[in-house]
């Protein structure tokens, strides 16, 4: 196990992206994530996942990616502000009871 991690300043962008690359495989074949996109989104489906139990939905599955043991849906978002309308409706049609 290494204590410290590199100094990724001097890498090249083929070197990081590489890098990159590797850690995903690694964290896919540890079973943490599902897909090659970035990991955050996967990590968090199976946190809840465990929390909640129940089923994790397939990845084409539309509006919620973990059904829970008590047909509660959940979806994972982007970290980022979501501005809703005047009357509380939400940006997009959402089928989840819970967004994570």
């Amino acid at each position: 196990m290494v204590d410290e991690l590199p100094d990724l300043r001097g890498f090249s962008v083929r070197h990081l992206l590489r890098l990159e690359a590797g850690i995903v495989s690694e964290l896919r074949r540890r079973d943490l994530v599902r897909t090659n996109n970035k990991p955050l989104g996967d990590i968090a489906e199976q946190v809840v996942f465990v929390a909640r139990g129940g089923v994790l939905e397939p990845n084409s599955t539309k509006s919620h990616d973990v059904t829970g043991e008590m047909r509660d849906a959940y979806e994972m978002l982007d970290a980022h502000l979501v501005e809703f309308g005047e009357d509380g409706s939400s940006p997009r049609t959402w089928k989840t009871e819970s967004a994570v």
